[in-house]
């Protein structure tokens, strides 16, 4: 039973926020986001939010594989992070009043990348 708790404990977090983005980037004007008069604030956004995604990825990753190498399971955290950041962006392609943008991609990239890189830093037992 403690293994099905932990399991919940460690992905839940994942559907939901991953699910936020993906209804978020359904709106033309997502709710929630303040809109200043920056030039690409944007990218800052996608870089916050996909560095999230990927925290929360590489741990829920940790609890369920704790025998694995933690180096591969955060190389696993960033890649699919970066995936869903591409897919998302190919669903913001079909949606009316947004586009598909390789910049926002690489900013979810960049985002997933600074995660995997700081965890990588901190000692693993």
């Amino acid at each position: 039973m403690r293994t099905f708790t932990l399991l919940i404990a460690s992905w839940v977090p994942v559907a939901l926020y991953a699910s936020l983005i993906f209804v978020l980037s359904s709106f033309s004007n997502p709710p929630l986001i303040p809109e200043w008069d920056v030039p690409n604030i944007d990218k800052l956004y996608h870089v916050l939010e996909y560095a999230v995604l990927a925290f929360l990825l590489i741990r829920a990753l940790g609890l369920t594989f704790p025998a694995h190498p933690m180096p591969r399971l955060i190389i696993w955290g960033v890649v699919l992070t970066a995936l869903y950041g591409l897919i998302d962006e190919l669903h913001q392609a079909f949606t009316p009043g947004r586009s598909m943008s390789v910049y926002d991609a690489l900013a979810d990239a960049v985002g997933a990348c600074a995660v995997g890189f700081v965890w990588s830093r901190k000692p693993h037992h």
